[in-house]
């Protein structure tokens, strides 16, 4: 506890709206707390649903349903403050339930997940379902509450509300079907082409390795989103404007997109309940405007990391190993380079198959793996700079180029065989 905090005798009660739970919720912050050079807020969420914010008797009545959880500041501008009352004497004994996030968003989703699905989103075996190369309709209810749908091409999913996070992975799925039309869904789109129909009521959506993204069409279909996130590959997005179609939007991150210049991204005046605001990996042009309207209001985290110039667009648009610059310490950008060079090696020798007698195909195939290894091997002897997920990342590079020889140039060598190469041949 601060200095202040003994002896301040109320502390701020707060409500919030939940577009999932059509709910309000209320929680109070009740310390704050300084954590090396950072202050955190110490919040605590109640047991408490309403269909308007919690009066102080309500709140007199309602149990803590979790230990005091810390924050980092500001308190978000989407919850709104009702009144000071005085803090609970002990917040100590089990909490109804356990949460360790530690930023607002993760807070109420955790909350909300809670009330949703009892215990059973915690349990991380309680319903994990993997599809493959699935085609036509698919009924799913009374399955599992999570599932993963890769390589295929459906014109419908059936699934109940026991689904609460449905991802695509290179799948193209025309529509949705469920009950609440996915208001307690989270949806994720891994390089998606096409955005499901179906979900008029989804709050949450993640799409990921994209390479178009236009606002208008997310907003048209998902008007009472109140998080998206939108990471590409070196991708490109437009329709900023749309973002205002959105009146519930609290989140909204924006990485490895391109082909904007910051003036089109809406006020704060436009979208109220916006909070979190990050944009990384972006256009160097498009700091300025943003920063201009967003950094200095209250309530609002604004976050624009990584900008990047024309140039830098242009030499590593097509490097898959481009993150590595912020994700790995102390790397250079010479390595990087030569990291891309290997993969472009690699394709062209991909390429050149189509030259070649089909009989000669998989024999070549297997020297530009061999090559492709060598070249990180090498890379790795003088810079030593590959751990496990780099060698993973490596991995899913070389399983990609095995996935286009196979469907360009009938490469027959699987997924299993290949890693058997790649296990015997790397020294990282």
């Amino acid at each position: 506890m601060s200095f202040w905090d003994k002896f301040r005798r109320t502390y701020p009660v707060y409500s919030y709206y939940s577009v999932r739970l059509r709910k309000y919720l209320a929680w109070q912050v009740v310390k704050n707390k300084r954590m090396g050079s950072d202050l955190y807020i110490g919040v605590v969420l109640f047991d408490w649903l309403g269909d308007r914010p919690v009066t102080r008797e309500e709140f007199r009545k309602a149990k803590p349903a979790t230990r005091i959880l810390y924050c980092p500041p500001p308190v978000p501008r989407s919850f709104t403050h009702v009144f000071d009352e005085p803090r609970r004497r002990r917040f100590g004994g089990l909490p109804i339930f356990s949460i360790s996030c530690d930023w607002w968003p993760g807070m109420i989703y955790d909350f909300e997940n809670w009330k949703l699905f009892g215990s059973r989103w915690k349990e991380k075996n309680d319903g994990m379902l993997t599809l493959e190369n699935e085609t036509g309709t698919l009924d799913l209810r009374g399955r599992k509450s999570m599932i993963d749908i890769h390589d295929s091409r459906l014109d419908e999913i059936i699934i109940d509300c026991e689904v609460r996070h449905l991802s695509f992975f290179n799948a193209t799925v025309k529509q949705v079907s469920s009950p609440d039309r996915g208001l307690s869904l989270h949806l994720s789109l891994s390089s998606a082409q096409v955005l499901p129909t179906g979900l008029e009521q989804l709050a949450l959506l993640g799409i990921y390795r994209a390479e178009q993204v236009d606002l208008r069409e997310i907003a048209a279909l998902y008007p009472h989103l109140r998080e998206l996130s939108i990471e590409g590959e070196c991708g490109a997005i437009s329709g900023f404007p749309a973002l205002e179609k959105l009146p519930n939007l609290e989140y909204f991150h924006c990485s490895e997109m391109f082909g904007f210049d910051g003036t089109e991204m809406p006020g704060p005046e436009a979208l109220p309940k916006l909070s979190y605001l990050w944009f990384e990996t972006f256009p160097a042009i498009a700091r300025k405007p943003i920063e201009r309207r967003w950094k200095q209001v209250d309530g609002v985290c604004c976050w624009c990391k990584k900008t990047r110039t024309p140039e830098w667009l242009e030499r590593n648009r097509d490097n898959p190993f481009r993150k590595w610059l912020y994700e790995i310490e102390d790397i250079s950008g010479a390595v990087i380079r030569k990291a891309g060079d290997a993969h472009r090696d690699a394709m062209q020798q991909v390429s050149a198959l189509s030259g070649l007698p089909e009989a000669e195909r998989p024999a070549a195939f297997e020297r530009m793996v061999r090559d492709f290894i060598a070249a990180f091997n090498a890379m790795n002897r003088q810079h030593s700079f590959i751990g496990e997920e780099d060698r993973e990342e490596i991995w899913e590079v070389l399983e990609g180029i095995r996935r286009q020889a196979a469907s360009g140039y009938g490469i027959s060598l699987d997924s299993k065989a290949l890693r058997t190469i790649f296990d015997a041949e790397k020294n990282f």
